[in-house]
């Protein structure tokens, strides 16, 4: 008797392990590399064309800039996507200082942001001198 019901545990876990692998594979749409790198799991091209699809005058400009930047950093895991954090760090939320040394350890590590995002380019050319901007009209 207690093998049968140690067998059925066993099996119960294991068909829970294999339904949780299957829906992993789905929800990233079968791409083994999405599942492996978080980069894009959180900001993905919705995002970036919503940022770079900001509009308006440097007032209007910085209040939008300002709401994507509050609704990135307010999404679950976006402090791992390199993404989210190139897009903070160019909007202008938070610390600066710490959010470009995030992105850069990111980037060491092969997590490099989309080249799709509007300003995304070599590390270096964006580290700036001072990360004390007073708003995000002061980017352009």
């Amino acid at each position: 008797m207690k093998h049968k019901i140690l067998f059925g545990v066993v099996l119960a876990i294991a068909v829970l392990s294999a339904g949780l692998n299957v829906v992993q594979v789905i929800k990233n749409k079968n791409d083994i590399a999405a599942m492996k790198n978080p980069v894009g799991s959180v900001c993905g091209d919705d995002i970036i064309n919503r940022y770079n699809n900001i509009k308006g005058r440097k007032e209007e400009y910085t209040k939008n800039a300002k709401a994507l930047g509050d609704e990135i950093s307010k999404k679950a895991g976006n402090e791992k996507d390199s993404n989210c954090v190139m897009m903070r760090l160019f909007i202008g939320t938070e610390n600066q200082e710490q959010t470009f040394k995030n992105l850069e350890e990111m980037i060491n590590k092969g997590q490099n942001p989309s080249l799709k995002i509007n300003g995304a380019s070599y590390i270096e050319y964006i580290k700036p001198a001072s990360l004390k901007y007073q708003d995000a009209g002061d980017l352009f």
